[in-house]
């Protein structure tokens, strides 16, 4: 996997960006200006320099970006049977209560009924299956998992007009019914999925008679889980625990406290649960903490890790897998539009360890960029600083209270300058910290351009497969009876209000 681009940001950033502050030099260098007038002019020049190189990095990381965006993860090796994984999953995430497609105006995707359609695909074995998950189609036995956030549109439509919010539940309802006409193993409780309460969940729960999962989400005042923490189910000889894990910071601080539930710890949680699912083949995890605090979760978690992370909440779309500590972390981006598979192949090693451990491209692109822009950022801030400083420097050397300059706008320039001065030296720190997160960045980065896979330990393998729910995918006779029944049912809230029929 080569990026050349991304070769030449990394250089850009090593030109533009060494030796942007005083440090203490080699005897043999140049030393750096100190009359007022030479630091000014030395700024000048640096931003001149620095505007061409911001300029020319831009262009790298969208040609970068693009060329990333069309990457395709390894290939199954020939060693294992790309037709006969281990234990093939299933899985979605942020439906937000999208029933139909997104509406979108370019490129429209989704809709529960293709959801469904690809579902049964993965178990048939034609050539309409392998159109949409190519090798690997056929797996009569699967595990079909829900990472949430997919009842309701997001975490405020409590706050709407009770219409509104009778029309936000209506259409719940439709979406967990729709959900239950295909095979759903396990749902993970998003923090949206609690907007109106762990009644109304229990009741759409019920409705569709959907497993729902949480181990880290509890009654404020039993502090007992509200619902199981996990699930096992046995697929393809394979004994599967599923666990879920529900956002700790919502976005209001009160979100939870409101609905009278309490969040455990998710590092206690993830453990407590992990030992209390038993003996198990595999492991796999669903959470809504989304994928930063995922990353945490994961990297602090001791003992048996999971096979494979599904994440919701973040709404990112992993292409390819985001890793940590080995394993891989994957979300399918928003509003239904996009549909996973994984296929796990087992090599016999124990514990699991994947072989193709892999740098998402996009993502340490992404990462790259933000610690690029807060080092631009701090470096500017730092000259102009500089530049300030020289500038109040020869105003002060050429006036004296005898020429007239007033001493209250001397003691005001003085203090200008000090403040800058003190400015400067907390810019300089923000700087030092700004080139270590770069430079770390751009370590993930080079990594593209070598196999990650010969530093691997195991021998197994994962092969992800997210892909867009097309529009063109046929639909599910079940799913769109269920949609078509209850859309002629289905209270319209906007024309309610305006007082029509």
């Amino acid at each position: 996997m080569r990026l050349k681009p991304l070769v030449i940001l990394c250089l850009c950033a090593a030109l533009f960006g060494c030796e942007d502050k005083p440090t203490e030099q080699a005897e043999a260098e140049e030393p750096r200006p100190q009359r007022p007038q030479d630091v000014i002019a030395h700024a000048h020049a640096r931003d001149a320099v620095g505007t061409a190189l911001v300029s020319a990095v831009k262009n790298g990381f969208r040609r970068a970006e693009l060329k990333a965006r069309n990457m395709q993860p390894p290939a199954v090796p020939d060693e294992y049977d790309a037709a006969s994984p281990t234990l093939t999953v299933l899985f979605g995430a942020n439906n937000h209560g999208e029933r139909e497609d997104c509406g979108c105006k370019a490129n429209p995707l989704g809709g529960l009924t293709r959801r469904a359609t690809l579902i049964n695909a993965s178990a048939a074995n034609d050539e309409v299956a392998k159109k949409w998950w190519g090798d690997g189609a056929g797996t009569k036995e699967f595990v079909v998992v829900d990472a949430g956030d997919s009842l309701f549109k997001n975490s405020t439509l409590d706050k709407g007009h009770p219409d509104a919010q009778a029309q936000a539940k209506y259409d719940a309802e439709s979406v967990v019914q729709a959900l239950a006409a295909s095979p759903l193993d396990a749902y993970n409780i998003g923090e949206n999925d609690l907007v109106f309460g762990t009644n109304e969940l229990k009741r759409l729960q019920k409705i569709g008679d959907i497993p729902f999962i949480s181990a880290n989400l509890l009654d404020a005042k039993s502090q007992e889980l509200l619902f199981p923490g996990h699930v096992v189910v046995e697929r393809q000889g394979l004994k599967v625990g599923i666990i879920g894990l529900t956002k700790v910071a919502p976005r209001a601080k009160d979100y939870y406290s409101k609905r009278k539930v309490a969040i455990k710890s998710t590092d206690l949680a993830l453990e407590e649960e992990t030992k209390a699912v038993g003996d198990v083949d595999i492991i796999l995890l669903l959470s809504n903490l989304g994928m930063a605090d995922t990353r945490d979760v994961i990297s602090a978690q001791k003992g048996k890790k999971p096979a494979v992370v599904f994440v919701s909440n973040s709404n990112k779309l992993t292409v390819q897998p985001e890793w940590v500590d080995g394993i891989p972390l994957v979300e399918p981006l928003s509003r239904g539009k996009y549909y996973g598979r994984v296929n796990i192949f087992r090599k016999g090693s124990e514990p699991l360890q994947y072989r193709n451990v892999a740098v998402d491209p996009r993502r340490a692109i992404q990462e790259y960029r933000r610690g690029w822009s807060a080092y631009v950022s701090a470096r500017k801030q730092y000259w102009n600083n500089l530049r300030e400083i020289a500038k109040l420097e020869l105003e002060l050397s050429k006036t004296t209270p005898d020429a007239g300059l007033e001493a209250e706008t001397q003691k005001r320039l003085k203090s200008r300058k000090a403040f800058l001065t003190r400015e400067s030296k907390r810019v300089e720190s923000r700087l030092d910290v700004a080139s270590t997160s770069l430079n770390t960045a751009a370590g993930e980065l080079m990594t593209l351009d070598r196999d990650l896979s010969k530093d691997a330990k195991g021998d197994d393998w994962i092969e992800t497969n997210v892909i867009q729910v097309k529009l063109e995918i046929p639909e599910a006779n079940a799913e769109r009876k269920i949609l078509d029944k209850r859309e002629a049912k289905r209270p319209d809230a906007s024309k309610k209000r305006r007082g029509k029929k």
